[in-house]
This record gives structure tokens, sequence and C-alpha cells, in this order.
């Protein structure tokens, strides 16, 4: 049996589909249900981003070790990875949106940037740390200019 589905909420159909097949009796054993077509695709899409979104936090993780030559350093820096990418289903439900593809994207990219800005504040804390008199705004603009390789 086939059906198709219109709508802006594919997610929200695969799931009612999924509800309403749950009280059926016991199907023979023969008969398999198999939800397939694009649902299937964004699920896989789903769980790939999800991989993809845990190695860039690893390997983030790793260069921030080897860059700054300690271990604490990055841990406070990626601290700041959850604040960035919990806003995001918030936003969605505020908004009446559902989560899709380029709503992971968006959240990985606010990864980014929130990763990006507590470089600039570790930088800015240990050149002070280093016994710099400099006010804070002259070690953050540094910072940032170490952070972007002197752009």
């Amino acid at each position: 049996m086939q059906a198709s589905a219109s709508g802006p909420r594919l997610g929200g159909v695969t799931r009612d589909i999924q509800k309403a097949m749950t009280p059926l009796p016991q199907l023979p054993k023969a008969t398999r249900v198999h939800i397939r077509g694009q649902s299937e695709s964004m699920f896989a899409a789903f769980g790939r981003l999800g991989v993809g979104l845990i190695l860039a936090i690893a390997l983030v993780y790793l260069l921030l070790v080897v860059l700054f030559q300690s271990f604490l350093d990055p841990f406070i820096i990626l601290v700041a990875v959850p604040g960035a990418a919990d806003r995001h289903p918030l936003d969605a439900a505020a908004t009446g949106t559902t989560l899709n593809v380029e709503s992971f994207m968006g959240a990985i990219m606010a990864v980014g940037i929130a990763t990006s800005n507590s470089i600039l504040l570790v930088s800015a804390r240990e050149r002070r740390a280093r016994g710099a008199k400099v006010d804070v705004l002259e070690a953050a603009i540094e910072a940032a200019g170490r952070a972007c390789g002197r752009c």
C-alpha cells in the first residue's frame, strides 16, 4: 500500500502515521511496515548531521588542545557550545516552524561562532595572565588579530 502527503511538516506526518500504527493488532510474520520516501531521507540526513556535529566538536577540541597546549582551556571554550546550540529548538517552537536541515546547519554555524568568541576571550585572558599590562579592549583586539591570522 502507498500513501502520499503534502504540506510543510513531513516529520509530523511521519510521526502521526507511526502513532496510528501503534494500536494495530500484531501483524503476520511475513508482513512488514516500512515508511519510505522523503521522510526516510530526512531522518537519515538528521542522523548524519548529528554524527557530524559530534565529530566536529571532538575535532575542534583536539585542535584547540594543540593550539593552547592545555586540556583545560579548550574545555572552557567548548562550554559555550551548548548555549549556542540549544536556542534553535526554542526558536523553532516560538515561531511555529519545524527543525529541518537548514536549521541544523544554522546550529552548526552558531557553534562555530560561539567557539570563535570563546577563543578570543581565552586568548585575551592568557595575555593578561602572562603579566601584560594592557587594557581589556587592547587584549581583545590583539586576540582577535591572532585568531583570524592578522586579517
